[in-house]
């Protein structure tokens, strides 16, 4: 199936992530402004309509707490810039599917991120900070032409899921071993990334 994926980290330090129809991807930091915001989502919209695709968009769905206590000015600000988004797909009319961390996560077999229990705030930014490199490394072998960055990197990996969901196909860059990619010949090989 011929199908556009947008995917989407919510956030000032997430990310967008884009596959056109011709199975080409690419990834942004998340916009500063709702303006910023649009442009893109009107830019993958276009691409869709002027190919005759359908286009979809993935977001990690969020609840009010985000993973240690925020200042209640942090999380107005979130869900704010989490509202803007929804506001914006639904605007467009592209459909869209909330997804939560655990499920994309469980999907891509990788793990989970837990915390021991009991222990300190330095402790537990160590096995955060850990966890988000760790995905990183996994987006980075999924998508090796790109750039990975840790703003980036969930996004691609929803991106990843979604496109798992849709069964849709990639083409391989210049220079990129078919196995490495997503949706590669070499499909069995993938869980051997996050070790």
């Amino acid at each position: 199936m011929s199908l556009s994926i947008i995917a989407i980290d919510p956030g000032k330090s997430g990310g967008i992530a884009f596959l056109n129809a011709d199975g080409a991807s690419e990834a942004c930091n998340m916009p500063e402004t709702p303006k910023d915001l649009c442009e893109i989502f009107d830019a993958a919209f276009s691409e869709s309509l002027l190919k005759s695709t359908p286009l979809k968009a993935y977001v990690e769905e969020v609840g009010g707490y985000l993973g240690q206590a925020q200042p209640a000015s942090a999380a107005f600000v979130f869900g704010q810039g989490y509202g803007e988004i929804i506001g914006i797909l639904t605007h467009a009319r592209i459909p869209f599917e909330l997804v939560r961390p655990q499920k994309w996560q469980k999907a891509l077999s990788l793990g989970k991120s837990g915390t021991p229990k009991g222990c300190d705030q330095k402790t537990r930014e160590r096995y955060k900070r850990e966890w988000k490199h760790k995905l990183r490394e996994v987006a980075q072998r999924l998508f090796p032409h790109l750039d990975v960055t840790l703003a980036k990197a969930d996004a691609l990996l929803i991106l990843e899921y979604g496109r798992r969901l849709e069964n849709v196909t990639v083409k391989p860059p210049p220079g990129v071993a078919k196995q490495w990619l997503p949706g590669g010949s070499d499909q069995a090989a993938q869980p051997e990334l996050l070790q």
